[in-house]
This record gives C-alpha cells, sequence and structure tokens, in this order.
C-alpha cells in the first residue's frame, strides 16, 4: 500500500551547481562523494543539512518521482544512484510516467529496490548498469515498462524476490 503524502509533506529539492556546502533551501549539490541536501527548518528552528557519502547507507522511502525528461538519449529515469554510489535502498518509493527507467544504478554494490512501484515508465522498470554484487529487487510491481521489467545483465549474487511484472519485457 502506497503512502500518499499532502503537499505539505512533500519537499521539492533543485540542484544548485557549485553550491557545494553552501546549498539553499531545498537545494541539493555534489562534491566529490559527499552529497548536500538542505531540506529546510526541523522543530528546533535549526535549518537541516545532511551530507552522506556515495558509499551509503543511503535510503529513500516514501518518495515519488514522475514525468522526467531524457534530453540526450539516456537520462529521464525516475530514481538514479548514479557513479557508483554504494549501500543505497529505494524503499516503498514510486516512479511513473518517467521517460527513462523507474529506477537505475551505476556500477554499485549492495543497492536494493524494495517494495517500489514502477508505473508507465519509458524504458525498464529497474536497471543495474554495469557490475554490481550483492544486488537484489524485492517485492516491486512493474507494470506497462518499455522495455525489461527488471535488468541486471552484469550482477553478481543478485536476489530477485516476490516481484509482478505486466507487460514488461524480460527479467535478468
Amino acid at each position: 500500500k502506497m503512502r500518499h503524502l499532502t503537499p505539505y509533506e512533500r519537499t521539492k529539492l533543485t540542484h544548485n551547481d557549485g553550491a557545494t556546502t553552501s546549498v539553499g533551501l531545498n537545494e541539493f549539490d555534489q562534491d566529490g562523494t559527499t552529497l548536500y541536501i538542505n531540506i529546510g527548518e526541523n522543530p528546533n528552528g535549526n535549518t537541516f543539512m545532511t551530507a552522506a557519502s556515495t558509499m551509503g547507507p543511503i535510503v529513500f522511502e516514501d518518495c515519488e518521482a514522475y514525468d522526467t525528461v531524457d534530453w540526450n538519449g539516456e537520462e529521464g529515469m525516475g530514481f538514479s544512484a548514479d557513479n557508483t554510489s554504494e549501500n543505497v535502498t529505494f524503499r516503498r518509493c514510486y516512479s511513473h510516467d518517467n521517460d527513462g527507467d523507474g529506477f537505475m544504478y551505476n556500477n554499485g554494490d549492495n543497492c536494493h529496490v524494495e517494495s517500489c512501484v514502477a508505473v508507465d515508465n519509458g524504458r525498464r522498470g529497474v536497471f543495474f548498469v554495469g557490475s554490481s554484487d550483492s544486488c537484489g529487487v524485492k517485492h516491486l510491481t512493474a507494470v506497462r515498462c518499455g522495455g525489461d521489467g527488471i535488468f541486471m545483465p552484469a550482477a553478481t549474487n543478485p536476489v530477485i524476490k516476490s516481484n509482478v511484472l505486466f507487460q514488461c519485457g524480460n527479467t535478468y
């Protein structure tokens, strides 16, 4: 069951390229292997900012991504853990109506998609690009994929378990 958030509970982040530690409210930027995110004030009135390594663990829960655009023939993913991000989990996330893949990992180990939904995405439901070790897809519902439901061509020790795919291509 997907949890539907009110507009008040949702936060849209904008990439502020080059800001690094000076990201403004509802902005993010990356400097090397560190991700900086500013999502507003906490209950104590202080600005909340997090810095996380691409080596994780990073967990995205109850998120939604939709209507992303493929501007160069390689992008448009709903959710993407790119550039050897490791220990990244998408849990109970909803990816729909994107030009690219619903969920995409690029050369990362120990990455997981858990209890997520991918609907009407232009390419695959879930795509693991390049080598990945000990990654998994569990309890995914993928509907009307533009390509494969789950595609992990170079995965080592993958766990693919209890998924529902409808009108999608192959699953590897």
